[in-house]
């Protein structure tokens, strides 16, 4: 079961690019190692534990691309575990499945509003049948809209008790990431904590 902050982790992997069978060889690498040589004291309780190395081995990949030619990139995006292409069916099954979600949404005011433009935005492509690839970038859109409808719509005092609760649930990772991170990593556990009060779902293909 991932932790809120693994969950977040994996969103911001996600917002930078990191190619997901980047993250999974990495993530691998590590069991492979603790398996290799087990060690009580040092189990794998939390996906932060594999962090350094979905870094280091994103590095190496960023490095490997220097130089490379448009079609070898092209190649490298039409890669069958990294493009997430669903069929044209499952996609409209997830549309679907998001709105019968956002209507259970608890919702009022101008996050009600907006989740309304969202849903009759999500018919739309429905019925145009649109591909994963131009889904998944509306998608994203309209996340952002979301979260930030969630930020203003949420009362001044439930909003600095969830800042206050993330602040807690990430007091011992502080020192340990650059702060952009962190910051980025405390942002999404707070609108994580803020869709789930509101019972919204992520509308991401990467979810499914």
């Amino acid at each position: 079961m991932l932790s809120p902050l693994d969950w977040a982790m994996v969103e911001s992997w996600k917002e930078r690019g990191i190619p997901l069978r980047i993250a999974i060889r990495a993530i691998e690498d590590v069991f492979d190692r603790v398996d290799k040589k087990p060690n009580k004291a040092r189990s794998i309780k939390s996906l932060s534990y594999c962090r350094e190395e979905v870094e280091a081995q994103y590095e190496e990949w960023l490095s490997a691309q220097v130089g490379k030619t448009s079609d070898q990139d092209e190649a490298d995006s039409a890669e069958p575990d990294d493009a997430g292409v669903l069929s044209v069916e499952e996609t409209a099954t997830h549309l679907r499945t998001l709105l019968d979600s956002l209507s259970k949404a608890k919702a009022d005011g101008e996050l009600h509003r907006v989740l309304d433009r969202v849903a009759a935005k999500l018919e739309r492509m429905i019925d145009i049948e649109a591909d994963a690839k131009s889904v998944e970038r509306s998608l994203g859109e309209l996340e952002k809209k979301i979260d930030r409808a969630l930020l203003k719509n949420t009362d001044s005092d439930a909003l600095s008790l969830m800042n206050k609760n993330v602040k807690s649930d990430l007091s011992e990772y502080e020192t340990k990431m650059e702060k952009d991170v962190y910051e980025r990593t405390f942002e999404l556990m707070l609108l994580k904590k803020l869709r789930e009060e509101a019972n919204i779902p992520r509308l991401s293909l990467f979810f499914l």
